[in-house]
């Protein structure tokens, strides 16, 4: 049962990913990427070092990245002061000086747009201040009953509910990953409380614990169904695998 120093996964698509230093400093992920780097990778010095239209995005400390989660707590790769390549969305078009197309004489008879469809992830909740100097509305002041997916606002992995993990948040980051709406914090000035969410599926080659057919909710929160891919489980036999993948049983680790 002894244990071993190895290389930390990459962090999932769309988590920063530490993988190169131009400056001689090996990188935490020990990946030693060279540019051109892609989306939410880094240290990025200019736009050169980033692959086809992405940009490198300067920091100073750990500023948040357009487009990029941090995942720290779970990846530790979002570095103060490191740049990150990241897709510069394109501001919005001026409206036009007249319109482009007359409208109709007459109602159409069926919609010319699909209909919007609202999020299947949960709101964003405020419910819990361990401080108890702001107990948020209609909350409670309490660290008995661990944070569910979407609420907040936790400290750590500790306050949050079996399988999640605890988003942090700088200030101003108005998203959190599996979670709809804008984190409803109480006071403006003070809004980087964090949330429980549903922490990324592990990267490709490491075991992913997404299926349980004894009524257990997995680990990751993600209900997948057989038949399972590679190094994905709980399996109870090989028809729980997909094509001509093998059910490992183990009685441990």
């Amino acid at each position: 049962d002894k244990d071993y120093c190895t290389i930390p996964p990459l962090p999932a698509s769309g988590y920063l990913a530490y993988v190169y230093d131009d400056g001689g400093n090996r990188p935490f992920s020990h990946y030693d990427k060279s540019p051109p780097l892609g989306e939410c990778e880094g240290d990025c010095d200019d736009d050169n070092d980033c692959a086809g239209d992405l940009k490198c995005f300067q920091r100073s400390g750990t500023e948040t990245v357009p487009g990029c989660a941090s995942g720290d707590s779970i990846y530790g790769q979002d570095k103060s002061g490191r740049d990150y390549c990241y897709r510069d969305t394109p501001a919005t078009s001026p409206p036009t000086q007249s319109p482009t197309m007359s409208p109709t004489s007459s109602p159409t008879a069926q919609a010319t747009a699909p209909p919007t469809t609202v999020s299947a992830d949960p709101l964003l909740q405020y419910v819990y201040d361990n401080t108890c100097d702001n107990v948020p509305p209609n909350g409670q002041c309490t660290g008995s009953t661990p944070l569910q997916q979407c609420e907040g606002d936790c400290d750590g992995n500790r306050n949050c509910a079996q399988g999640l993990y605890c988003f942090q948040r700088d200030e101003g980051v108005t998203s959190v990953p599996g979670c709809s709406g804008t984190p409803p914090d109480p006071l403006s000035t003070e809004n980087d409380k964090d949330y429980c969410t549903i922490p990324p599926l592990p990267a490709s080659g490491y075991l992913a614990y997404v299926y349980d057919d004894g009524g257990n909710r997995p680990f990751s929160h993600y209900d997948k169904s057989p038949p399972l891919g590679e190094c994905e489980g709980d399996c109870d036999d090989d028809n729980d695998c997909a094509g001509d993948l093998k059910c490992f049983q183990r009685s441990g680790t």
